[in-house]
């Protein structure tokens, strides 16, 4: 299965650009660590929840934060992660 690349509020939109880089992940523990171990492809549906979130008045650091699951009825068991969305592609 493809993954499914949500923003909220707009229907999904199939573009070839630059695709989603995850950059760090909030684990468990409430802690924030490097994204390493996981890639966009490994989940079937990435949320965007705020585009460019930490960007107060700087774009060099700019980050967006996702929501990344495998299961719809399952959002639950999905993960938080700060990176890049651009063009929202897997």
């Amino acid at each position: 299965m493809a993954t499914t690349c949500i923003v909220l509020g707009q229907s999904p939109v199939v573009k070839e650009k630059n695709p989603i880089v995850f950059t760090r992940v909030l684990e468990t523990n409430k802690k924030i660590t490097l994204a390493f171990r996981s890639e966009p492809g490994h989940f079937n549906y990435i949320e965007l929840i705020c585009l460019g979130y930490n960007n107060k008045e700087s774009t060099a650091n700019k980050f967006d934060l996702m929501f990344a699951y495998q299961h719809p009825n399952e959002r639950e068991d999905g993960v938080l992660f700060i990176g890049q969305w651009n063009d929202g592609i897997v």
